[in-house]
Formats: structure tokens, sequence, C-alpha cells
């Protein structure tokens, strides 16, 4: 078993989600019943990544969500809790050590949901609304996890909105996202992007609106597999600050896949591109041509908010590419503590 084997469990471990939530779900119905006017989103490591997705659709609804690293919440911002606000707490382990020690300090368990992965976990066990991520057992760093994590809190974000079942049409967009990570795998994306980054200096991801959530966690992926140093920014961020370190070797990981976000991605790829850099760019936009300073993925989703899970691929599979070719174990952390729990 290694990192590429857990890559290519996504599509499996995505329809395992789709038949749990299909034929139990028991959170559905709590969930669509549920009137809080605040949601606090919070984990750590990729887990805290996953919940952009859910902030950005329950801010685009008129719902005020922010996310939090658990210990952040802890040690600051306790006193944002209170019987208005909803508690959404990661932990794809059910072991790290924040997300376990807040969900037991939070008194009223109605107010809490956890998303969590293995059963015989604290995290699953504190007394909270459960949403499954039914990945199985994962060994290096978060893959299939990670989309199954994206799965169940689109679940969630799209049930709390509605306020109604709404399972089906979650589905149908999940279950498409799987199928283009099986046309993903057919390609020689991982080949291609990987010998790009061959010169790499240094490594920028960027992305808007749910695809910021990606940015950020290639980031970390960025750093746990292939060991280089970077960082992520939005659009806007990027070009008030970063864009003054371009030169050759600065390349940047482009998802580009919000259209409210094309024409500010647009001005980033270009001044990376004019002083010196390298863009690898995953989009939906047919109309975005590759050039000799810029290589295009183009993938599909039934809609933005799925973007995430399918647009990753194409730099995971670069990533496990090029720490190969460097002689690297890709995916094994010989530093960071994975908890697993069997």
């Amino acid at each position: 078993m290694v990192w590429l084997d857990e890559i290519k469990q996504q599509p499996e471990a995505l329809r395992d989600f789709c038949s749990e939530l299909k034929e139990n779900g028991s959170w559905v119905e709590k969930v669509s019943k549920m009137n809080f006017k605040k949601v606090l989103l919070t984990g750590m490591g990729s887990s805290l990544f996953a919940c952009g997705v859910a902030e950005c659709y329950l801010r685009k609804n008129g719902i005020f969500a922010t996310s939090l690293d658990s210990e952040n919440v802890m040690n600051t911002s306790m006193s944002l809790i209170d019987d208005e606000t909803l508690v959404v707490a990661i932990s794809q382990s059910g072991e790290s050590p924040e997300v376990v020690k807040l969900t037991g300090m939070i008194e009223n368990k109605d107010n809490l949901i956890v998303i969590v992965n293995y059963k015989n976990s604290r995290v699953y066990n504190c007394g909270g609304t459960v949403i499954p991520v039914c990945c199985g057992l994962e060994n290096y760093s978060s893959s299939k996890s990670y989309t199954n994590t994206l799965a169940a809190v689109i679940a969630f974000a799209k049930v709390f909105v509605a306020k109604k079942d709404v399972r089906d049409e979650v589905i149908k967009g999940l279950l498409s996202a799987a199928k283009e990570t099986e046309r993903i795998f057919e390609t020689e994306i991982g080949k291609e992007f990987g010998e790009a980054l061959e010169d790499t200096g240094c490594l920028y991801c960027v992305g808007g609106g749910y695809a910021y959530t990606s940015a950020t966690h290639m980031e970390l992926i960025g750093e746990e597999t292939a060991k280089f140093y970077g960082s992520r920014y939005t659009p806007g961020q990027f070009i008030h600050g970063p864009i003054e370190l371009i030169r050759p070797g600065f390349n940047v990981l482009s998802f580009n896949t919000q259209p409210d976000f094309y024409e500010s991605m647009a001005i980033v790829c270009n001044n990376v591109i004019e002083y010196g850099g390298k863009v690898l760019m995953v989009t939906d936009n047919r109309e975005i041509k590759a050039t000799d300073k810029m290589q295009v993925f183009y993938v599909d989703f039934e809609e933005d908010i799925y973007a995430s899970i399918v647009e990753i691929v194409p730099f995971e599979l670069a990533y496990d590419y090029y720490t190969i070719k460097k002689g690297g174990n890709p995916g094994f952390l010989s530093r960071v503590v994975k908890r697993i729990v069997k």
C-alpha cells in the first residue's frame, strides 16, 4: 500500500459515503430542523481546511458562519458559543487532541455536530450528532479522508440551508465527482504537472471562494509529500505582496473553478508569467488556453461547491509523481503524528 493507492480509492470512498447517506443518514432530519443563527466550524489540519467549503456555502446563503482551529476556539473564542450557535467539529481520526477536548467542553450536545471517520473514537462518541465520513482506514497524507470529509461538509451545508431532505441532490453531485475523478486517473496529468514542478523553488497555491479551501489543503499536502516551501492565497491577497517575489522557479498552482474569481485569477496568472514564474492551472473554463508558461487541465462538476473534490486530484497525482522521481516516499509522514484508530 502506497499513497497513490489511497488517492485512487477516493471514488469508491465517495460512493461508500453516498450509500451510507442514502440508506441511513439519520442526521439529515435532525439537521433540517435546526434554526441556529450562527455556525462555528472547527477542526485541525486538513479537517479545518474542509470547513471552508461549508463556511463559504452558508455565507452565500445569508447564514453567519466562521471557521477556527479548535485550539483557538478554546483559548480565545468560547464566548462566541451560545444557545444560538451551532458548533460543527471535524476530526477525521476522531482523536485529534484539540477537537477531543473542545467537544468535551460543549455542554449542550444539541448544539454540536461532529464529522468523523472512526466509530470507536472519542469524538465519534462525544454525544453530539454524528455525520460519518465512511472512508475506511487511511495511513498516509490525507487523501480519501479529506475528499469524504468534503462530501460530509457539503451534505451538512446543503441540508442546513435547505431545511429539508436534499440527499438525492447531494448524492448526484458527489457521484458525478467520483466519476470525474476516475476520468482524471486515466490521463497523464500527474506526469505532465509533476515534470513541470521539477524546477520549483517555492510553490504558491491560489484560489478564491470554494477553491481557497483547495489551495489551503494543497499547500499542506505539498509540504508533507514533496517538501515544498510555499503558501496559499486568494487571488486578491496574492496581488497585495507575494507578487513581488515572482522570479524563475516561482510556480503557482491555480485553482480556477469559481466564475466570480476568473477575472482576478487572470491578473494573478498574467503577472506570474510576466515576471518569470510558471502556472499550473485546473479550471472548468474552456476559454482559457495553455501557453508555454501556463499548463491547463480541464475538469467538470455538477456545481461549483463540488469543484473542491475534483480540482485537487491532478495536483495529488503530480506531487506523487514528482516525489517518487526525486527518490522520496510520497505521503509518508516521518515527523507529523497521524493517529490511526482501527
